[in-house]
């Protein structure tokens, strides 16, 4: 699948969060979610809700359901490398990443690190080189 999505620095993710007070996050997750579920199409995995969705839900929710969307774009983001070839980190224990999410700075490491992981193995695919993206 070849794709011209852009790829995400976490460090330049949280300063500019913190510079936009959030907003840009809140963009970057958006284009996330809605890449990550056109891959998940590509490669036959069940699609995960998307951002927009979660922050509606958020509000509902006191603020729950968009770290539970964290979790679950990360599933979708290590099935979607298991079909690309691509080794992502961290853990196969949900309970443990649920738990490290909570832990500042690390979802955006993860979630970043495993979506720029995933499109760049979708890229090596299309183009054959089936080497395996670390």
């Amino acid at each position: 699948m070849a794709n011209n999505f852009k790829s995400f620095s976490w460090i330049l993710a949280v300063v500019l969060n913190y510079l936009t007070c959030g907003i840009y996050s809140m963009v970057m997750w958006w284009i996330m979610s809605s890449n990550n579920n056109k891959q998940a199409e590509y490669y036959g995995v069940k699609k995960c809700i998307h951002f927009g969705w979660s922050v509606l839900l958020g509000c509902v929710t006191c603020g729950i359901f968009p770290i539970v969307w964290m979790f679950l774009f990360n599933k979708q983001q290590v099935a979607i490398a298991k079909a690309a070839g691509a080794k992502v980190t961290p853990t196969e224990n949900s309970f443990l990443l649920g738990i490290l999410m909570f832990v500042p700075f690390y979802s955006f490491y993860v979630l970043c690190t495993n979506y720029n992981r995933t499109i760049a193995a979708g890229n090596e695919m299309a183009t054959g080189n089936v080497a395996s993206v670390q």
